[in-house]
């Protein structure tokens, strides 16, 4: 039987031949599965997505492999025997093997853990910086449009524009939530306006060039499950790189900002707090600064919660799930102000 995601029956036959790994046990976790070997190495079998072609595999892994190199442990893409990064498993359907990085995933509710999240993709980004310099692989040509699409710009007006077709029959379903609407318009509007205004003064053609002056190589799903938490020299390790790609690198910090809101109440300092761990290592023009929080205003966790909702076709269980969030933005929002307040 060829082994799916669903299924693990032909997965050790598939790993001894295309990476000679003898598997002694198999983990199932959430959305993958763990892979011990006979001689005590672990790795992750993952599936492949459509997007996921030989040439986007092969850079990730080029970016996980560097990154290692400078001290930033991540986990990408491992060769085969033959070379290659995809394996068939069935028609059509491909995976590939990772290593499995020891550690916990990282705890955003400790505000030290945050942080050092938020310094960690910081010298991510700063990173970046080194590899234009060395006319990096990684940088320019054909890799460019590898590992660029659906930026952080594209995302958010593309978000905010099926949100509000779906929000007034949310609050019909909802009603408890109707009284967001005013707060979330307007939260949307300043950061979406800062965003168009970025657009319009970037300079022409900058889209064309290899690293447009705001964009960096991004993990781009800085969800806690995807970060580690270790005891080595580096306390943070990084994991699935499947959406890392060119992009503003403030939406890496955006996406901490929001996990830890989902988690907890950070408290009025969590937006300084945020912002100062990053600029230690990469420090922010005075016009970027302002952009950052106009952009860590956009009211996500609400957006989010309601459009899963309707694609589901808003199923009465889901009801309790966007009230929280609609809370929670709403929490979000007033320790937003309370922050600016005290700039």
């Amino acid at each position: 039987m060829p082994f799916r995601l669903s299924g693990t029956e032909g997965l050790p036959s598939l790993l001894r031949g295309a990476y000679g790994v003898e598997v002694d046990a198999l983990v199932r976790l959430k959305t993958v599965v763990g892979v011990v070997a006979a001689d005590g190495m672990r790795f992750v079998w993952k599936s492949a997505r459509p997007r996921d072609t030989e040439r986007r595999l092969s850079l990730l892994a080029l970016l996980a492999d560097n990154l290692s190199d400078s001290g930033l442990p991540a986990a990408g893409p491992l060769p085969t025997r033959a070379g290659t990064y995809r394996v068939e498993v069935a028609d059509g359907e491909f995976g590939y093997l990772q290593p499995w990085l020891p550690g916990r995933h990282v705890r955003f509710t400790e505000v030290e853990e945050k942080l050092t999240t938020v310094a960690t993709l910081a010298h991510v980004h700063r990173w970046t910086a080194r590899l234009t310099e060395l006319d990096h692989p990684l940088v320019g040509g054909p890799e460019w449009h590898e590992l660029s699409g659906g930026t952080l710009d594209i995302k958010l007006f593309e978000k905010w524009r099926v949100f509000q077709q779906v929000w007034p029959v949310a609050c019909e379903r909802e009603p408890d939530i109707k009284s967001l609407e005013d707060e979330v318009r307007t939260a949307a509007e300043v950061a979406l306006d800062a965003v168009r205004a970025a657009t319009e003064r970037a300079e022409l053609g900058a889209h064309a060039l290899p690293v447009p002056f705001r964009r960096a190589l991004c993990h781009r799903d800085v969800a806690p499950h995807n970060v580690l938490w270790t005891t080595a020299a580096a306390p943070v390790a990084l994991i699935d790189f499947d959406h890392a790609g060119w992009d503003d690198p403030l939406g890496d910090l955006m996406q901490v900002s929001n996990h830890t809101f989902a988690l907890c109440d950070p408290g009025a300092r969590h937006f300084t707090d945020v912002l100062d761990a990053y600029q230690r290592i990469c420090p922010l023009s005075a016009e970027r600064q302002l952009f950052a929080w106009k952009l860590l205003r956009f009211p996500d966790l609400v957006t989010r919660a309601v459009m899963e909702w309707a694609r589901d076709d808003y199923p009465a269980q889901g009801q309790r799930r966007v009230r929280d969030a609609a809370e929670k933005e709403r929490l979000r929002q007033m320790r937003w102000r309370e922050a600016m307040y005290r700039l």
